[in-house]
């Protein structure tokens, strides 16, 4: 299966999660998964957030920028992926003076989500 992010509808979200300025995503979801690319102009992030039940890969297209993940700091730039894992938070900047693009997918915990339908 193709996902071609240029035929998909663009959002500008504003101070995202907490986050400075704006970004703009392209995102594509199923039951499980949520593929997103994202593009943060200099000086934009996206703000601390936790993830309960889901993990994260960041996947950097272009662009410098900047993870802090359970408090580590980590300088990110294209070709490198970050992993913020199951219970853990993090927060995306843009260091540069370009912008910073990058894909994230974000994956559930299905053993979670099986857990919780099990209960109900």
């Amino acid at each position: 299966m193709l996902i071609d992010f240029e035929r998909i509808a663009h959002t500008t979200l504003t101070e995202f999660r907490g986050g400075e300025m704006s970004i703009r995503t392209a995102e594509y979801m199923d039951d499980v998964n949520r593929i997103i690319k994202v593009t943060l102009l200099p000086g934009a992030s996206v703000g601390l957030h936790r993830h309960p039940t889901s993990s994260e890969v960041i996947f950097v297209i272009s662009g410098m920028g900047t993870v802090i993940c359970d408090g580590v700091e980590e300088h990110l730039r294209a070709g490198i992926c970050s992993y913020c894992p199951v219970g853990s938070e993090h927060l995306i900047r843009n260091d540069g003076e370009d912008e910073f693009v990058y894909y994230a997918v974000v994956s559930q915990n299905t053993t979670e989500i099986t857990e919780n339908t099990d209960e109900k």
